[in-house]
């Protein structure tokens, strides 16, 4: 090998075809390319790497001449990957991977985007990270964001800028890692331990309203009062373990939420009907404590409505639809899941006593969260589609074998 092959590669464009595959696509892993080239593509794709790494000389060293050698080490040659991981080591990695971690369980993608940009590869890095409701869980910023089933709530049209922190981070990530998430979330497994974690909580609001079916007081307040070791047993029902790092499945799954008033529906009869203020206390104790549970991703559809979200395809603004914990649960008497709920378009919170208007929407919730869980379905099998679909490694490999022998 010549070093002027190192230096400028004779298809320049070929070359340029690897560093800039985009969306889902770019696969530069388990390439067997030397270290002087790998250094070199390294560099290309991301060239303010020199100044982070303070001077490192892995790139600007001086390459050695062609020699001959014959191949003796039964050792396969280290990755594309795995070198510019040992490459970047602990500077980006450390600097970028925990905070990273964080701005996707606070629901701030666009941070974590660039932080993946400062710090190439911190995407693979797993942290363990807690949120707001006390869950630990630990992954890489695409598992944690599967956790949070942090995917476009439907398809996006074209043009339309992902939503999804999935999808916002996988469009400046390799799409082999990107795949083998895939894989992980996309399985029996996955699914089966979000249905583990979220079946105690369905037993839970089922022993709530029948412990409601059998209260004799016949206001909201005196409901309340009788409910009072009912309704912390149901909080304690909702509390995280202490002991579980949650590294599969979705942390909460607003199906609950749907089958929840499903219940409320198919028992109304029992509780004096849809109108009756015990009802009204389901509504507030059930509704509201499980709609605090929802990932700080999904409690933005939540808050801003979702009804909207479902029939009008309305997204809330990251930047003014706040649901940090005091400003979507509130503190004090005046709080979520102990006076009100919310209901179909977000800011008309249901209050204790609300109107017949309010009252008869509550069939509506369920019709309303279980759309919204099928339109985030359907776009997360469309972007598994188009990821799959993405250029395969053996296609990569072999432009980037073509510009290396020429």
């Amino acid at each position: 090998m010549s070093s002027s092959r190192v230096e400028q590669p004779s298809d320049i464009t070929e070359f340029k075809q690897v560093a800039a595959i985009p969306h889902h696509a770019r696969s530069a892993v388990n390439l067997p390319l030397p270290p002087e080239l790998q250094a070199k593509i390294f560099s290309y794709l991301y060239p303010w790497s020199k100044d982070l790494t303070q001077g490192e000389s892995s790139i600007e060293a001086e390459q050695p001449e062609d020699e001959e050698m014959e191949d003796t080490d039964p050792t396969p040659e280290p990755s594309f990957y795995q070198e510019s991981l040992s490459f970047f080591g602990n500077i980006g990695l450390q600097r970028g991977a925990r905070p990273a971690a964080n701005y996707i369980v606070l629901d701030e993608p666009d941070e974590a985007v660039k932080l993946i940009k400062q710090y190439p590869f911190i995407y693979a890095v797993e942290k363990e990270v807690v949120d707001e409701e006390g869950r630990r869980m630990r992954g890489d910023i695409f598992t944690l964001a599967a956790m949070m089933d942090a995917f476009n709530p439907f398809e996006m049209a074209a043009g339309e800028e992902d939503y999804g922190a999935f999808e916002k981070c996988a469009a400046h990530c390799p799409a082999a890692h990107v795949k083998k998430i895939i894989k992980l979330f996309n399985s029996p497994e996955w699914d089966e331990a979000t249905k583990s974690r979220m079946e105690p909580i369905r037993v839970a609001f089922r022993q709530f309203m029948a412990s409601l079916i059998r209260v004799r007081a016949a206001t909201f307040n005196e409901i309340m009062t009788e409910l009072a070791s009912v309704i912390e047993a149901f909080k304690l029902a909702l509390k995280p373990k202490p002991t579980e790092v949650i590294t599969a499945g979705k942390v909460f799954d607003l199906q609950v939420i749907a089958d929840a008033f499903q219940h409320l529906i198919d028992k109304q009869n029992d509780l004096g009907g849809l109108w009756s203020d015990k009802s009204d206390a389901y509504c507030v104790v059930v509704g509201g404590l499980l709609q605090n549970q929802a990932s700080k991703f999904d409690k933005r559809f939540i808050k801003n409505g979702v009804g909207y979200t479902v029939d009008d395809r309305r997204l809330p603004a990251r930047t003014s639809c706040a649901v940090d914990k005091n400003s979507f649960s509130r503190a004090g008497a005046y709080s979520l899941g102990s006076a009100f709920l919310y209901g179909l378009f977000g800011g008309g919170r249901w209050l204790v006593g609300a109107w017949g208007l309010a009252r008869a929407m509550r069939p509506s919730l369920v019709d309303r969260y279980q759309n919204l869980c099928q339109t985030k379905n359907g776009s997360k099998k469309k972007f598994i589609q188009a990821a799959c679909a993405a250029p395969s490694e053996a296609a990569v490999r072999s432009i980037v074998n073509r510009a290396n022998n020429s």
